[in-house]
C-alpha cells in the first residue's frame, strides 16, 4: 500500500463534486487500494490514478458502472443528469453532477428520472425526480399538502399508486411518488411550466 493510498483513506468518503472523489469514495469503501481495484478491473494502477486525479474528464457513466461493480458500491444508474442545481447538492459541470447523482442518488437530489406514468399532455413521462429521506406514507402526503396549498383546484387520481394530476396556474402538473429503497422515496414531477416543477421539488425536499 503507498503512502498516497495510506492519504487518501484518511479522507471523509463523502463525496466532493468531481468525478475523481467519486471513484475514490467507491474504492475506499471497499477498502481497496488503487492497485486491487485495478486488478479487479483489468487495469494498471497508475490509470486508476488518473481517473482520481482531481480535473480529469475521462470519467463516464460505463466507468462508474464498471467500477460500482467492482467494489460493490451502491450506483443507481437509473438516474442521468440534473437539467439545473436546484437543492442541496452544488454542481460546477454537468458531469460532476451526472456521476455525483448517479454514484449517491443522495437525499434531496433532483435527478432526471424516467417513470411508467403517462400523462395526457405529454404521453410517456420523463421528468425530474427528488429522493427523499422517508417513508413512502409520509413523504405522499406532505407531496399533497404541498400541491394542495399551491392550487384550488382538485388533484384527480392517475390510476397509478400514490400519483395525481392537476393544474397550477394555467400549467399542467404531473406527480408520482415511489418508493426508493427501504429508506427513501423518491417524487417524480413532471410539468408543462418547468418553474412550477422546480417549485414543487423544492418545496417538498425542504419540508
Amino acid at each position: 500500500m503507498t503512502q498516497s493510498d495510506l492519504n487518501t483513506r484518511r479522507q471523509p468518503t463523502v463525496p466532493r463534486n468531481d468525478e475523481a472523489s467519486l471513484i475514490a469514495s467507491c474504492r475506499i469503501q471497499a477498502g481497496l487500494t488503487r492497485e486491487q481495484l485495478g486488478a479487479r478491473l483489468g487495469v494498471p494502477e497508475h490509470l486508476v490514478d488518473l481517473w482520481e486525479s482531481p480535473g480529469y474528464e475521462g470519467v463516464d457513466l460505463p466507468l462508474l458502472r464498471r467500477v460500482a461493480a467492482a467494489t460493490g458500491c451502491d450506483l443507481e444508474i437509473r438516474f442521468t443528469r440534473p437539467k439545473r442545481n436546484v437543492v442541496a447538492t452544488a454542481t460546477r459541470t454537468a458531469a460532476a453532477a451526472l456521476v455525483l447523482l448517479a454514484f449517491t442518488a443522495l437525499p434531496g437530489c433532483i435527478t432526471e428520472t424516467e417513470s411508467s406514468l403517462r400523462t395526457p399532455h405529454a404521453g410517456a413521462m420523463s421528468t425530474q425526480g427528488v429522493i427523499i429521506e422517508g417513508d413512502l406514507e409520509a413523504i405522499w402526503l406532505d407531496v399533497q399538502q404541498t400541491v394542495t396549498g399551491m392550487t384550488n383546484q382538485p388533484l384527480l387520481s392517475r390510476g397509478v399508486e400514490k400519483s395525481f394530476t392537476t393544474t397550477v396556474n394555467g400549467a399542467h402538473l404531473d406527480v408520482l411518488v415511489e418508493r426508493y429503497n427501504a429508506e427513501r422515496t423518491i417524487v417524480h414531477v413532471n410539468s408543462t411550466d418547468a418553474g412550477i416543477a422546480d417549485y414543487v421539488r423544492q418545496r417538498i425536499t425542504l419540508r
